[in-house]
């Protein structure tokens, strides 16, 4: 089933069955607006989870927020899930969200998976040229800021890597992106062609693909930050068939395997 929180920090159930003993967490990334559009693509997943005991539950917190900021808010709603185990699968920001969460603020030990997609782990040289001048909305981003951008630079991401060391007792995995500029159209090709000259190599539009990967066993898909988490870019990607579904993209595949094995053989129990 699926469970929610709203701005007012309530719980939401929805028939939540009684032997699901563990929550799959999402956590979306900066600016989002509504996390179940956000993560529309995932939500048909939550069947399968079901099936093995698992509840699939949406996370809300500050759009641009600083990750400290955002890690409690979130700690204070896992706090209130009534669930033993937690799986934390975030989203750009959303997964240096998890981390910190899972690194200091967990104190029952109950957060037991660590997924990132997109997650800028070294920064990204986007936040960077936001920050200093960008396009004409980064004017907009950086009055509507409240520490985001700082913590999603390189600067950033050093100072965090110091606050958050990982933990034996979690399993941490790692999903990168990479995708040709050839293929993204203005203003997506330019903030790539922006992370590109600041950091050479693959990208996915926004976060180079070392500063996504990270821990043993890390994967790349070929896809852009938002076709991450199957969400096209109709205006932004100049080729058809950007629109990407649960069961055709390769991610869901990929993460079903790694939250709940069984659910891929139809073994749930």
């Amino acid at each position: 089933m699926l469970v929610g929180w709203d701005m007012e920090l309530r719980i939401r159930r929805s028939g939540r069955p009684q032997d699901a003993r563990t929550a799959v967490v999402l956590l979306h990334g900066y600016l989002c607006l509504s996390p179940r559009a956000y993560w529309g693509a995932f939500l048909p997943l939550r069947s399968r989870l079901a099936a093995c005991g698992m509840d699939l539950v949406l996370g809300r917190t500050p759009r641009t927020g600083n990750v400290v900021t955002r890690a409690r808010r979130l700690a204070s709603h896992l706090a209130a899930l009534p669930h033993e185990k937690l799986i934390l699968v975030g989203h750009s920001m959303g997964g240096l969200d998890a981390r910190l969460v899972a690194s200091r603020l967990d104190p029952e030990r109950r957060i037991r998976k660590v997924v990132t997609i997109g997650t800028p782990h070294r920064g990204s040289p986007a936040a960077e040229w936001v920050l200093r001048r960008g396009p004409w909305p980064a004017a907009l981003l950086r009055a509507i800021d409240r520490g985001a951008l700082r913590d999603l630079t390189r600067e950033g991401a050093s100072r965090l890597e110091r606050l958050m060391p990982d933990r034996e007792d979690v399993d941490y995995f790692a999903l990168g992106g990479a995708f040709p500029m050839a293929r993204l159209a203005s203003p997506f090709a330019e903030f790539a062609e922006r992370v590109a000259e600041g950091e050479p190599g693959p990208n996915d539009g926004l976060v180079p693909l070392r500063s996504a990967l990270r821990w043993q066993g890390a994967m790349t898909l070929e896809a852009h930050h938002l076709g991450l988490i199957g969400l096209p870019l109709r205006q932004g990607v100049s080729w058809p068939g950007s629109r990407a579904t649960c069961c055709t993209t390769p991610i869901a595949r990929v993460l079903i395997d790694r939250l709940a094995p069984r659910a891929l053989t139809g073994d749930a129990r």
